[in-house]
């Protein structure tokens, strides 16, 4: 009578045999206790604990290694890998990373507009190309940024790409 194999856990071999209507007689292979034999009955309801569960694609590999399995094929595992220059050109292109920005602008020019507190106050982003939002470290630095305000607002718009920027929000 056919026999069929499943490996459960590392020392144990249990083989089953299907020959009755509601009972399995089955085969267990134990390292140190040999062979033993006997029936179970079949079980045809299903056991929420033992539902199948979704993995990501990492978690399913590691499973699969170490179970012996192969792993799971996906349409990014089989594309062909693309040389790393091309990447960074699309990357360019699709950010505009060559082309001069207000972002970029302040970033170079950080210590100009901001003189002796440029070390204490950083650039966030400038939002909706108009409102520059400032980090600074302390209550003290805000309230001084707060009373420069304008004149730092007028420097920041006589900077090339910069005219857009129309507000400064200084956050503490």
């Amino acid at each position: 009578m056919p026999q069929t194999k499943i490996k459960i856990s590392a020392p144990c071999k249990h083989y089953f045999n299907k020959n009755e209507k509601n009972f399995e007689r089955f085969s267990l292979i134990h390292p140190n206790h040999g062979i033993l034999d006997g029936t179970a009955p079949r079980i045809e309801s299903s056991f929420p604990a033992l539902t199948l569960m979704n993995f990501s694609k990492n978690t399913e590999d590691i499973i699969a290694d170490f179970r012996g399995l192969p792993r799971t094929a996906t349409l990014s595992s089989k594309r062909p890998p693309v040389a790393l220059d091309n990447i960074l050109v699309l990357i360019k292109e699709k950010y505009k990373l060559e082309q001069p920005s207000a972002e970029r602008t302040l970033v170079e020019h950080w210590g100009e507009v901001f003189g002796n507190l440029a070390g204490r106050c950083n650039p966030v982003r400038i939002k909706d190309g108009r409102t520059l939002i400032v980090s600074v470290t302390n209550q003290t630095l805000r309230s001084e940024l707060q009373f420069r305000k304008r004149a730092v607002l007028k420097t920041i718009q006589a900077l090339p790409n910069c005219k857009n920027v129309r507000e400064i929000v200084i956050r503490g």
